[in-house]
């Protein structure tokens, strides 16, 4: 699978899952996939995949200019931003591993295994949001 296969799935279907993990894609890859859902310039309205960490933090660097630090176990240990307005959640308080964010009806959810980008109506938005706990940035957890 390569980027311009990507943007043939966008147009063409409205949910996309896919089950091998790609390298060949790169983090700025699915940014521009990201950006096409979220502007609605495609038929696309979820889609799924599998990475690795590394294009997980590529990712989430590209798109929202968050940075994910480990630690040496490879343990999340904070997620660093510059802008403080920004918003990331997560099912889990105590440490945030799975993060999520939500930008006006797309929601991005952010596995250190897998990615998933998908539409969703306002209410449902704020009905999961409060069920999810805002991670804090710039905290050391």
């Amino acid at each position: 699978l390569n980027f311009s296969s990507l943007l043939i799935l966008a147009e063409k279907f409205r949910e996309v899952s896919i089950d091998l993990t790609c390298s060949s894609l790169e983090a700025t890859d699915l940014h521009f996939l990201w950006k096409t859902l979220k502007d609605g310039d495609c038929k696309l309205e979820s889609f799924s995949i599998p990475m690795n960490e590394e294009l997980a933090k590529g990712f989430l660097k590209v798109c929202f200019d968050v940075t994910m630090e480990s630690t040496y176990h490879q343990k999340i240990s904070k997620y660093v931003s510059k802008y403080f307005h920004f918003q990331l959640f997560s099912n889990f308080a105590r440490f945030p591993e799975n993060p999520v964010h939500f930008t006006r009806n797309l929601k991005t959810e952010i596995n250190l295994d897998t990615i998933r980008f998908s539409k969703v109506a306002v209410n449902d938005r704020n009905e999961q949001i409060t069920g999810l706990h805002e991670i804090q940035l710039n905290h050391i957890y």
